[in-house]
């Protein structure tokens, strides 16, 4: 693997993103115990991401704009205002603080 990786063009951000988030597996030429050592050394402390909820998040997002583009093409407008939840693009706030808990499996 580490010579597939060394002519690789983003080497360095797939290793940037897996001393931050990947605990398993070969990411930017290296293995976790090499990234074990690089966190220790360098002070970087592993962020636990779970990949589910953030696809969710996202498909919620396109879901929720699509609808206010939709409003819009159909000449009712996208007024933001309490009752329509559908101009929310955030949905934490449409769904409120519990969106991750409910999300996940």
């Amino acid at each position: 693997m580490q010579k597939i990786c060394a002519s690789c063009p983003v080497k360095q951000q797939c290793l940037d993103h897996a001393l931050k988030y990947e605990e398993h597996g070969f990411w930017g030429g290296t293995n976790r115990k090499s990234r074990d050592r690089m966190r220790k050394e360098l002070g970087i402390e592993l962020t636990s991401i779970e990949y589910e909820s953030i696809f969710k998040y996202a498909a919620e997002r396109e879901r929720i704009e699509q609808a206010v583009q939709a409003q819009k093409i159909q000449g009712r407008g996208a007024k933001k205002n309490s009752s329509n939840t559908l101009t929310e693009l955030n949905p934490f706030d449409y769904y409120g603080d519990n969106l991750e808990e409910d999300w996940s499996l």
